[in-house]
Order: structure tokens, then C-alpha cells, then sequence
């Protein structure tokens, strides 16, 4: 997630926990990213019409951020069932919790090479696809063809920072922090892991835990403030250390 932000920090980020938005699963690239075999083969056997058990679109545990112009969703929590839920056509329409503007900063680049963001590092191993990708947002953003969901969010924030004269295009939280510096994409460009066989048990339930209060399931669902997700991330930097 962390590769799609510019290195100065600098976008717009939309949080829409209160009041998500159903996108139809057709106009956006869907990107899962499961990661553990067990779980996927658990989502297929227990979750769609044919368990008896209805894919829920809405369910609090689904949490996925929009990039925008890239045209792309990110799934941040519920990647295993809603991977289930895609493959056997029962994800008509997505969720979004979030949306990460990066296009003022986007439309900066004049060489292709978008050296103003954190994916530019040598150590993306899919660095020509993902310059790629960024290109293909710059060619999007000159048609605007994106969900009218998704602008009417980006013109309502647009209308809001006019109004109280902000020209400040992002206040960062802890949250975010957590999200972008902790996320499963930061710990597999730390660490050069394939995949999540061996994560530490303590950064585990930091992610998935739902009986710790303080794990970015918990925190997510509660809807917690900043002040708990700051002690989260005093949390995650301890660990994460330990991985250098």
C-alpha cells in the first residue's frame, strides 16, 4: 500500500469509515492479497451461497482503500473472504472505507520513472509494472472516468478544504501511520518474504487479534481514536525493530 504514497507525504486521504460506499465490482481493479492457503480454502467451504452462509459486502471486518486516479481498491481487512466472494461471483459490489488521492503529486512525474514516491525504490521487485500502473493513472485522471461514488467524495473534500481555506492536503494519524508503515506490504519488503509463514506470533496478533484491544482489528471495529492507534503504533515499532 505504502508503495502507492509520495515519498513527501504529500495526498489527500479520505476517510469514509463512517459512511462507506458500495462501488460496483466491475469498475475497479480488485486486488486481494491473501496470503495463507488454509484461510482461502476455509472462505471457500464456509462462506457464499452454496454454505448456507451469504457473502456479506457490508460486514465490519471488510476494509479496503481506494487509490485514486489509479482506478485500483486495496484490501486492507477481509482479504480471505472477499476473495471467496469473488471468485464465486458473489462480490457484486465493494466496499470502500478510504481514499488515497495521490494525483496532484501523480501529475508531477515528466519521466515515467515517478521517483517522488515510495515504490520507486530498487527494492520493488516489480518496478516496471508498477511505473506501469502509475502511468496508466496519469492517462486516467486526463478522462476522470472513475465511479461518480468515488468523485462525489473527492469534490465533496475538495468543497471542504475551500471552505475552511486548508491548503494542508493531508493531516496524518496514527492510523494511517499504522496502516502505511506496519501494513503486510511493509513487512515483506522489510523482511524479503514471500509470503506469511513465518511472521512473529507478537506482529501477528498486532494485525489480526480480535481479543486484543489493541490490534488493528480491534481498533478498526471499535472505531478507536488516535490516541489508541498512536499506542498501536508504539506497539508495531518495537516489534517491527526487532526484525532489522
Amino acid at each position: 500500500m505504502s508503495d502507492f504514497l509520495p515519498r513527501n507525504n504529500i495526498y489527500k486521504n479520505i476517510d469514509i469509515h463512517d459512511n462507506p460506499i458500495l462501488i460496483n465490482s466491475e469498475d475497479v481493479a480488485f486486488i486481494t492479497m491473501p496470503w495463507s492457503n488454509e484461510r482461502i480454502i476455509d472462505s471457500l467451504r464456509g462462506i457464499g451461497n452454496d454454505a448456507d452462509n451469504r457473502f456479506d459486502n457490508t460486514n465490519s471486518n471488510i476494509d479496503n482503500l481506494y487509490i485514486y486516479p489509479l482506478g485500483i481498491v486495496l484490501v486492507s481487512s477481509g482479504n480471505h473472504s472477499q476473495l471467496s466472494g469473488l471468485l464465486k461471483c458473489e462480490l457484486k459490489r465493494i466496499k470502500v472505507n478510504g481514499i488515497y488521492d495521490i494525483s496532484e503529486e501523480l501529475l508531477k512525474d515528466k519521466d515515467g520513472q515517478f521517483v517522488n514516491f515510495l515504490g520507486s525504490s530498487e527494492e520493488n521487485t516489480l518496478l516496471e509494472k508498477w511505473q506501469s500502473l502509475m502511468e496508466i493513472g496519469k492517462y486516467l485522471l486526463k478522462y476522470n472516468e472513475f465511479p461518480h461514488q468515488i468523485i462525489n467524495c473527492i469534490e465533496k473534500e475538495n468543497d471542504k478544504k475551500d471552505r475552511e481555506g486548508n491548503k494542508v492536503l493531508n493531516s496524518t494519524t496514527y492510523k494511517d501511520k499504522v496502516l502505511t508503515e506496519f501494513s503486510n506490504t511493509a513487512y515483506r519488503r522489510l523482511t524479503g518474504a514471500i509470503n506469511f509463514d513465518n511472521v512473529p506470533k507478537a506482529i501477528w496478533n498486532l494485525w489480526y487479534d480480535e481479543n486484543n484491544e489493541y490490534s488493528v482489528q480491534s481498533l478498526s471495529k471499535a472505531n478507536a481514536d488516535d490516541s489508541k492507534w498512536k499506542t498501536l503504533y508504539g506497539m508495531f515499532q518495537k516489534e517491527f525493530a526487532k526484525l532489522k
